[in-house]
């Protein structure tokens, strides 16, 4: 950290580089969109002092359906809140950041207290038509494109196409707002993903941590 910053370095080894999440498939008269995830990487760090995160860490937020069968991550009390910051190899890295959110209390009809920080614009948004049988754009880049960048995505012309194209399955664009607090700089190479995070040490935001230097905090 310096006067203004927190920065954050993350290496892991991954023999892949996986950035095509629910890309799409042409083969020649039909579209099939993959399974295939991104790669990712996700910190949470408590809003103010949390005796039960310190010791627990996030299984302080973690709660059990009655069947045991899945979970979901909330807070008990609405004075108890978590920031959490989620980079994304495909919605996220080419922009420049990790996506914002935080955890807070479930309410009745949300599967979860996970929650996105508010933003002005930007983001990510599903690359597909209104009936979910193809995507609705490609990038004016080129069918070997392998993301589509707000501003440069064109209606699909599978006139350009040959079987086995892939197209991304999301047009991006960085998060303006709270949701864009974390810059975020992902690089693969060599079978090994070097990620590094930086945010102000206070945002001003109640839905961010604020970094004391000398402070101790969990994560």
């Amino acid at each position: 950290y310096d006067g203004d910053y927190f920065i954050l370095r993350a290496e892991w080894e991954d023999t892949t580089e996986t950035i095509l999440k629910e890309s799409w498939l042409w083969d020649g008269s039909a579209w099939t969109q993959s399974e295939e995830d991104e790669d990712r990487l996700m910190i949470t760090f408590p809003i103010g002092n949390n005796a039960e995160f310190a010791s627990k860490g996030c299984g302080a937020a973690c709660h059990f359906n009655e069947d045991k069968t899945s979970a979901w991550m909330a807070s008990d009390s609405e004075d108890v809140t978590y920031d959490n910051w989620h980079w994304k190899s495909a919605r996220t890295n080419a922009t420049g950041y990790a996506d914002d959110q935080w955890w807070g209390v479930k309410a009745e009809d949300e599967d979860t207290g996970r929650k996105n920080d508010a933003k002005d614009s930007g983001g990510y948004a599903n690359n597909a038509t209104e009936d979910g049988s193809g995507p609705a754009f490609m990038s004016s880049e080129g069918t070997s494109a392998s993301f589509i960048f707000k501003g440069k995505e064109i209606p699909i012309d599978t006139a350009a196409l040959k079987v086995g194209d892939r197209i991304p399955g999301f047009v991006i664009e960085p998060a303006v707002g709270s949701r864009g607090d974390v810059a975020a700089v992902g690089t693969w190479q060599d079978g090994k993903w070097v990620l590094v995070m930086r945010r102000a040490l206070n945002t001003g935001y109640d839905d961010d941590v604020e970094f004391i230097p000398g402070k101790p905090l969990p994560f």
